[in-house]
């Protein structure tokens, strides 16, 4: 029994030295792999995505940066990106980095960049840092990748051996910056605030437009567009049926800064325009009263939309006559 218990304690100990070498072993071929992959050269487009804007900065500097190279003497790197949406305004390579550069093939045409350049009497260089800096400029809207061109990539070190290195490419955005525009509007005679109709016309500045949304029921800011391209001036209309509404010939304007959020004051629009001209007149009342009693959808009699043309209707044009958006909304500035 003895002789039994002795071989199992040996039996684990072997077990429990193998468990720890085995630990130990893996620990360490994981450890050389990560020092291996934080070593790795690597050269890039930075940033990885770069904006354009129209409406503000239409210029944007793009790096193609390497990194963790050992002894870089030279390069010669191509790239290529949409030439329909940006093109490359202007470019350089004394960025710091290498030194003494004498450059044999500068190309710059649309949609495609190349330059080669070694260094002269100069010893290689170790470490991380921008090897070309490019302005690129927008042309149309769009979304254009910025490709290194991993075929036609040399990367030569002192000894002329040549260096190899992962690509991450990049991405260029060019469009509008946009801001958010947001209200609170609601109808005279109702509590139902959603579907009303708002509109920012055509930008005075980029053209760019007409923005428009329906309310919601949302107590409070109850309109939103979102994506109104900013710095510039639009004009604000209504489309309500059966409502006083702004119409263009108000002229109010709404001016979106730059990079700011914009709410309105609240708008209440009044009742009682049965005939659609925008004015509250003889001809909605006669309107009104002619369909007085009628019951359904779709009545423009019934300018409070409740499914009935009654007194309320009647009460509410009333109340309005002689109004029009001048006179009703003089007062409102968006």
């Amino acid at each position: 029994m003895k002789a039994f218990l002795e071989k199992r304690l040996i039996f684990w100990l072997y077990f429990l030295i193998y468990f720890l070498l085995s630990g130990l072993f893996i620990y360490a071929f994981l450890s050389q792999t990560k020092v291996q992959a934080q070593c790795e050269t690597v050269l890039a487009v930075l940033p990885d995505v770069s904006d354009l804007y129209f409406n503000g900065e239409l210029n944007t500097q793009v790096q193609v940066y390497i990194s963790n190279v050992e002894l870089l003497n030279g390069f010669d790197i191509t790239l290529t990106y949409d030439e329909s949406i940006a093109s490359v305004a202007s470019y350089s390579y004394q960025t710091g980095f290498l030194s003494g550069l004498s450059c044999f093939r500068e190309i710059n045409i649309p949609g495609y960049f190349r330059l080669a350049c070694f260094q002269v009497s100069q010893p290689g260089v170790s470490g991380s840092g921008p090897l070309i800096n490019l302005v690129f400029t927008g042309s149309a809207t769009g979304i254009t990748p910025i490709t290194i061109v991993e075929d036609a990539l040399e990367l030569s070190d002192s000894s002329s051996q040549p260096i190899y290195a992962s690509i991450q490419n990049g991405t260029l955005n060019v469009g509008y910056a946009a801001s958010t525009v947001g209200g609170n509007f609601f109808l005279q005679g109702q509590s139902d605030r959603a579907g009303i109709p708002v509109s920012l016309g055509s930008g005075v500045t980029y053209s760019q437009g007409p923005f428009d949304a329906l309310s919601t029921p949302t107590l409070g800011q109850n309109l939103v567009l979102p994506e109104v391209v900013n710095n510039d001036t639009y004009t604000l209309t209504t489309a309500q049926p059966r409502y006083l509404n702004l119409d263009a010939s108000l002229g109010l304007t709404l001016t979106v800064p730059p990079g700011v959020d914009v709410t309105t004051p609240p708008l209440r629009l009044l009742a009682g325009d049965a005939d659609g001209d925008n004015a509250i007149n003889t001809s909605d009342l006669d309107a009104i009263r002619d369909a007085f009693g009628m019951m359904g959808e779709g009545i423009s009699a019934d300018v409070n939309f409740d499914g009935v043309v009654d007194l309320r209707d009647l009460a509410l044009a009333g109340g309005n006559f002689g109004l029009t958006p001048s006179a009703a909304y003089g007062g409102w500035l968006p």
